[in-house]
């Protein structure tokens, strides 16, 4: 297994996803490199590995000025719970994610048994023919239609905590209150895990996008309204407000769903013949399109129900919530993806000489087995350093994440 640090990458995404600086990265959208978190597996027929440099580890944490005898605390903590829960597979199942084999369809050919022509006699004046011919048939090699991958990258970060015994027990004047602030902590630590891992599964998905596009695999849902509706019916910046428009989204959507069912090689980067069924089906919108259809639609639609294209996740933002001198949550910036040059040769495009941004994505529809993330390892070491009586605790992830370009993924954007 090939296991990256991956906290250089995971810094700036995680301050694009807080619209804040943190340890050194700024807030505002810029590229990012999402080629470490996303795994998109390793051919089992070559040994053809993509390299992966390594990362120095991030600074340490270390609790510092705790108050001296402070009479009372009020201890703000509370547990942070993230979007896209659909991305993240239980690691019971994840085996099942790792080796992959894919069966395309068996040869025809004509039956034998229904030989319209009837049989030949191999005594007979071009039975030789005939028997060479049949035992072609009888003894001949059928390689199936087969190939395998394997995905065995993992990415790795630790979070790390001092505990100062002598300021603990001077700082809180009961047992009750010291658990309160240790229960902080903990709740620190996971709200931490719980960040990292949003902002790798928007990562993962982020570079599903990029894959769809660099496929071909873009519904242009302003281009293909204005071509059935007359030229210039809507356009990127006024279609989220036009009733019609956000009707016949929604049937898009709908009818690619149904399209993804069918056994083809559509939708899939490779090429891959697959289908889609209905437990596999996932879609992720960008929150301002349920919203409009929510209360420009809905609300005064008498059968609701019709509307309905299954469940899905929604999203704030793909990737950053504010740009440089922006306002935050704008929708210029949270419909886009960024990403640096490295991605898009990643996923088999031609290498651009700057970065490339995706602009007004509403949606990605994919199959269960496209893209999937899992938290593999979860552990706690500690070590003591008896110069300042201190313990400190170090909380270790494992996170696997694959993007399987042989399975179908449709992303739908207002170009």
């Amino acid at each position: 297994m090939q296991i990256t640090q991956v906290q250089n990458i995971l810094k700036p995404a995680l301050a694009q996803a807080l619209g804040a600086e943190y340890m050194g990265s700024v807030g505002e959208l810029s590229a990012l490199d999402d080629r470490a978190l996303a795994d998109i597996g390793t051919d089992l027929f070559n040994n053809n590995v993509d390299p992966q440099t390594g990362i120095a580890l991030g600074a340490d944490i270390a609790l510092k000025e705790l108050a001296d005898q402070c009479g009372k605390i009020v201890i703000e903590s509370m547990k942070y719970t993230g979007q896209v829960k659909s991305v993240f597979i239980d690691p019971r199942e994840w085996g099942g994610f790792l080796i992959r084999y894919y069966f395309g369809l068996g040869s025809i050919m004509n039956d034998e048994m229904w030989n319209s022509e009837g049989f030949i006699d191999y005594f007979a004046e071009g039975g030789e023919e005939e028997a060479a011919r049949i035992a072609a048939i009888e003894h001949g090699y059928y390689k199936p239609a087969v190939s395998g991958k394997a995905f065995m990258k993992a990415a790795a970060h630790m979070i790390p905590i001092t505990t100062l015994r002598d300021q603990f027990f001077t700082a809180f004047t009961s047992w009750e209150m010291m658990d309160e602030f240790l229960g902080g902590i903990t709740t620190m630590i996971q709200n931490t895990i719980e960040a990292l891992a949003q902002v790798k599964a928007k990562a993962l998905i982020a570079a599903a996008i990029v894959m769809c596009v660099q496929a071909g695999n873009e519904v242009k849902l302003v281009t293909e309204y204005n071509a059935e509706f007359g030229a210039n019916s809507v356009t990127a910046d006024n279609a989220l407000g036009n009733k019609d428009f956000i009707a016949w989204a929604y049937s898009r959507i709908d009818e690619i769903k149904g399209n993804m069912s069918d056994l083809t090689t559509a939708y899939s980067a490779e090429s891959n013949l697959s289908f889609t069924s209905g437990n596999n089906w996932r879609l992720i919108l960008h929150k301002r399109l349920p919203n409009r259809a929510r209360y420009l639609l809905r609300s005064s639609t008498f059968n609701e129900g019709l509307l309905s294209i299954g469940e899905y996740d929604e999203i704030n933002s793909w990737q950053a919530v504010r740009e440089e001198d922006g306002k935050d949550f704008d929708f210029a910036t949270t419909s886009s993806v960024y990403v640096t040059p490295d991605v898009i040769e990643y996923f088999g495009g031609t290498r651009p000489e700057e970065a490339v941004r995706i602009n007004g994505v509403l949606g990605l529809a994919y199959d269960r087995r496209t893209l999937g993330i899992a938290l593999k390892k979860d552990d706690v070491t500690q070590s003591y350093t008896a110069s300042r009586k201190s313990w400190n605790s170090f909380y270790h992830t494992l996170f696997q994440q694959i993007l399987d370009r042989k399975f179908k993924a449709v992303v739908f954007t207002l170009n």
